[in-house]
C-alpha cells in the first residue's frame, strides 16, 4: 500500500491537488515552485522573521501551493508551523478563502491557526501561522502496520475523532473537500488532527457547490462529473474511502484499465473485503452511495453501530439521519497502484 503521502511535516510531494471537469489537472504532476520570502524580514541575527514575531526555520513540506516551514513564536517561546502560500500559483481569492474558513473553526481534532499575514497588494505570498504538530499522517501509520492495514479497534479510535471534527465543521457551515489519509495527522499522543484547508469552503443548506477539487482517489462522483454538489455529502464519500483503505490496505477501486477503474468509481463498485466486518462493510456502504440523497449524513456515521458499539459517541445538533439504500459492489485495488492509474488517465 506504499504511496507518497503529502503531510505537514513532510518533504514528500502532494500528488494531484486539483482537477478540472475534463480530468486535466490545473497544475502539472509534482510541479514545485520555490516560494519567495517577500513576507519575511531579516533579523539582526540573520534569521528570517515574519511580522516581527515569528522566526523561520527549516522546511517541513512543500508543494505547488508553496511551503510549510518550522517557526518559533518569539513572544510565547513556542514552536509553530508557518504556511507560505504562493499567490502567483494559487491566487489571492483562494488564499483569502482558506484563511477566512480556517480561522472560523477551532476544535481539538483540527490543526489550529494562530495568526495570518495577507497583503496581496505588496507581497507575492501570504502566511498562516499554525499549530506545530509532531507525528505522521494516517497513511504512514497504516503502511507501518503489519499487513499495511489497521485493526478495526484502532481504526474506530481514529474515526471517532475524525467524525467528531467533520461533524463540528459541517454544523458550523464548513466543508473540507479534500479529506484523505494524508490530511489526517496522528500526533505522538495518538490524537487525530485534520490539516490542509486549501479547498475548504463555507456552505449552507441552500447552497450548492460547483468547483471540482480535492484528490481524485477520494472524490465523490458528483464532484468529478462537473455539476453542482452538496459539500457535506462529498466529504462523507471521502470518509468511506478512507475507512476502506484503513481496514484493507487497498483503494476500493480496481479494473483492467484506467478507464474501467474510473468507471468503477463513478458507479461505486467495490469489493467487500474479508478484512471488513459486517458492520464495517455497512459503514462503508452507507458512505459510497452514488446518489448523494441516498448517502449517509455525517451524523448518521457518528451514530453508526460500528462507531458506537464499544463507546458512546457524543453528538451535537444537526441534520436528521436518513435511510440509506443498498447497491451491489465489486472491485478493489492496491493503494500503491492507484496514483499511477490517475497519471495514465490525465495523459490520455
Amino acid at each position: 500500500m506504499r504511496s507518497r503521502p503529502a503531510t505537514a511535516p513532510s518533504t514528500r510531494s502532494p500528488g494531484v491537488l486539483i482537477f478540472q471537469v475534463n480530468m486535466k489537472p490545473q497544475f502539472p504532476w509534482n510541479l514545485r515552485k520555490p516560494a519567495s520570502l517577500s513576507t519575511q524580514q531579516q533579523g539582526s541575527t540573520g534569521r528570517c522573521i515574519v511580522k516581527g514575531r515569528y522566526t523561520v526555520g527549516k522546511t517541513l513540506s512543500h508543494g505547488s501551493w508553496g511551503k510549510i516551514k518550522e517557526g518559533t513564536d518569539m513572544r510565547r517561546g513556542k514552536r509553530v508551523a508557518i504556511k507560505f502560500i504562493d499567490l502567483e500559483r494559487i491566487g489571492g481569492d483562494q488564499a483569502q478563502r482558506e484563511i477566512e474558513v480556517h480561522s472560523r473553526i477551532k476544535h481539538p481534532n483540527i490543526v489550529e491557526i494562530f495568526d495570518t499575514l495577507f497583503q496581496p497588494e505588496t507581497t507575492k505570498e501570504c502566511c498562516l501561522i499554525m499549530e506545530h504538530l509532531e507525528g505522521v499522517d494516517l497513511l504512514e501509520v497504516i503502511t507501518n502496520q503489519p499487513g499495511e492495514r489497521l485493526n478495526e479497534q484502532k481504526a474506530i479510535q481514529y474515526f471517532r475523532q475524525i467524525l467528531e471534527a467533520v461533524s463540528y465543521m459541517h454544523q458550523n457551515g464548513v466543508v473540507h473537500r479534500d479529506l484523505k489519509l494524508e490530511n489526517v495527522m496522528i500526533t505522538k499522543d495518538d490524537r487525530c488532527k485534520l490539516i490542509d484547508f486549501g479547498f475548504a469552503t463555507t456552505w449552507n443548506s441552500s447552497k450548492s457547490l460547483a468547483t471540482p477539487c480535492g484528490t481524485l482517489e477520494y472524490a465523490a462522483p458528483e464532484v468529478t462529473n462537473g455539476g453542482t454538489y452538496h459539500g457535506p455529502k462529498a466529504d462523507v464519500w471521502s470518509i468511506g474511502v478512507m475507512m476502506y483503505c484503513c481496514l484493507t490496505g487497498h483503494i476500493p477501486w480496481k479494473g483492467d484499465n484506467p478507464s474501467q477503474q474510473y468507471e468503477l468509481i463513478r458507479r461505486a463498485y467495490w469489493t467487500p473485503s474479508h478484512h471488513l466486518s459486517p458492520l464495517a462493510s455497512d459503514f462503508i456502504d452507507q458512505c459510497l452511495q452514488v446518489d448523494p440523497d441516498c448517502r449517509a449524513g455525517i451524523l448518521d456515521l457518528c451514530e453508526h453501530p460500528l462507531i458506537v458499539k464499544s463507546e458512546k459517541f457524543e453528538l451535537g445538533a444537526g441534520q436528521q439521519p436518513t435511510r440509506v439504500d443498498r447497491v451491489n459492489k465489486r472491485g478493489s485495488g492496491k493503494l500503491k497502484n492507484f496514483r499511477e492509474m490517475w497519471k495514465n488517465i490525465i495523459k490520455a
